[in-house]
């Protein structure tokens, strides 16, 4: 098969493979994209005018392109179908890339677009990660091993989170656009806890159900306030007008992410995903950007905390200190 044959069938694999990685989304995940990425194109589209935002443009999305092929773990399959396995990579990034190409061709910018371009196709001739390094996802080394939700969830949808995460920062001067990117950030993680540990892992620590449950939050609302309050607190220092919505929205969302434990727990059986409550979940993802249903938040806090301690008992009660 030649290469222009070769990238004509790779191609459609690719975005199949993508609709799967990212179907854990949800409706309300994606039309809430839909809607925020509107705000953010008009940025860029401005940003791109000039030289030095389409240069800096065209920089991150090399570092994109360079932790994707970083991770990548189809190169030796790549050679055995062909000769170059470069061109088809670098096909492959030129068609990723192809959202952000518009958007400078848009703004005239061919400097920035041929930047751009060449970017596609040197990333392509880099050296490929390997199995060891990839089994871990889009740098998922920092992820401790007991957070074992976040390092399957990572390997799954990191790329998003990532994404979202790098443009919480790259957009911190905006008003609000940062916040927004934020709370998608976190909605992500709502697929992490999606599916239930096997018995074998929820009794591996050997503790009663209150304990468990207290050092489950620890660990996972711990890790989600590492990640939020550094953009906050510059988001707080460039916007101080607005120090008391940028403070509530902390604390919603560290109750999102607190709902997302104790929710999975509510409704935990041993191996079995997570089925019952994903309207909820989506209801207290909304309460962090919709104002009338912020009372919903704490009230079902509280109610999955006491339905997760019950749920645990014939579990983990055996261990009762």
């Amino acid at each position: 098969m030649s290469d222009p044959e070769l990238i004509r069938t790779i191609l459609p694999l690719r975005f199949r493979q993508w609709r799967r990685t990212s179907a854990d989304m949800g409706p309300v995940l994606w039309l809430a994209m839909a809607a925020l990425l509107v705000v953010p194109l008009l940025l860029l589209h401005e940003y791109a005018q000039n030289l030095r935002g389409g240069l800096a443009m065209a920089a991150g999305a090399a570092v994109l392109l360079v932790s994707i092929h970083h991770m990548r773990r189809d190169r030796r399959l790549l050679i055995h179908l062909t000769q170059h396995p470069q061109r088809i990579m670098a096909a492959e990034y030129l068609v990723f890339s192809l959202p952000l190409a518009v958007l400078l061709a848009a703004a005239l910018n061919p400097a920035a677009l041929l930047l751009l371009w060449l970017v596609c196709i040197a990333v392509a001739y880099l050296p490929a990660g390997n199995e060891k390094q990839n089994s871990k996802g889009l740098w998922g080394g920092w992820i401790p091993a007991y957070l074992f939700e976040w390092k399957a969830g990572w390997r799954r949808l990191g790329w998003l989170m990532a994404l979202f995460y790098l443009a919480t920062w790259a957009l911190v001067w905006a008003p609000y656009a940062s916040m927004l990117f934020l709370w998608l950030c976190f909605g992500v993680t709502s697929t992490f806890y999606a599916e239930n540990e096997p018995m074998g892992l929820l009794i591996r620590e050997e503790l009663p159900p209150a304990r468990f449950l207290q050092n489950k939050i620890r660990h996972h609302v711990g890790l989600g306030l590492a990640l939020m309050a550094p953009p906050l607190l510059v988001y707080i220092v460039l916007h101080p007008e607005h120090w008391i919505i940028a403070a509530a929205f902390g604390v919603l969302n560290t109750l999102q992410l607190y709902y997302f434990v104790v929710g999975k727990y509510a409704r935990y059986r041993a191996g079995v995903k997570v089925q019952s409550g994903s309207l909820l979940t989506s209801l207290v993802s909304l309460s962090v950007v919709v104002p009338f249903l912020i009372p919903l938040s704490p009230i079902l806090c509280v109610r999955d905390t006491v339905l997760a301690l019950r749920r645990l008992k014939p579990y983990l009660n055996i261990y009762h200190a």
